[in-house]
């Protein structure tokens, strides 16, 4: 992993190339059917959604290429899992060449330290799914499943970390995610069927 670097987006790199290096990063996803949110939108929603809300972009650099991005926004909004504000994160990307060589993991302790700076001990990301390999990475570095959402036509897990220690039993967590998801889907199965 000699010469990557992680920083906060230089103005050197373009939000024109952060998509390309989003939609590269999840190509195969999409080959797979797993649908993502993010790297499907234009540069300048990419903007407003990060940069645009005060949050900030890192990104990873082989010398001057951009290699992977991983971008962080306070949202100010409780959730069942602890009070307060968290730190979202989003636009995970890293690309394929560069998977399996610590570029994420990089990324993801910027994103734990900026959080951490802004005041905030909880971290929290969605993903697809049928993302398995975003899952297991996610579950491998501390995270744990505490919500289930359906929206846009596909279902997505939310995640948290605490970066003082979950405060619940893992049994706990599972506890809760299983109960939002399947009465999520049992209310989806039931709004179908009075159609």
């Amino acid at each position: 992993m000699d010469g990557i670097t992680v920083m906060r987006r230089p103005e050197s790199v373009s939000w024109e190339a952060v998509s390309r290096v989003l939609k590269e990063a999840h190509r195969e996803n999409v080959r797979r059917g797993i649908r993502m949110t993010y790297p499907q939108l234009p540069p300048e929603q990419l903007y407003e959604k990060t940069e645009g809300r005060g949050g900030v972009l890192f990104v990873a650099l082989d010398g001057e290429r951009l290699v992977g991005t991983a971008a962080v926004v306070r949202i100010d909004k409780a959730i069942w899992c602890g009070d307060g504000g968290y730190a979202y994160c989003f636009l995970d990307a890293v690309l394929p060449a560069y998977a399996g060589k610590g570029v994420f993991r990089r990324l993801a302790d910027a994103q734990q330290q900026w959080a951490r700076e802004a005041g905030l001990d909880r971290l929290l990301l969605d993903t697809n799914e049928r993302n398995r390999h975003m899952l297991r990475l996610c579950r491998k570095s501390g995270w744990r499943s505490v919500d289930y959402r359906i929206h846009n036509g596909y279902s997505s897990v939310m995640l948290v970390k605490w970066l003082g220690g979950c405060p619940y039993s893992r049994l706990h967590c599972q506890y809760k995610f299983q109960w939002m998801k399947w009465g999520r889907i049992r209310r989806k199965w039931k709004t179908k069927r009075s159609r």
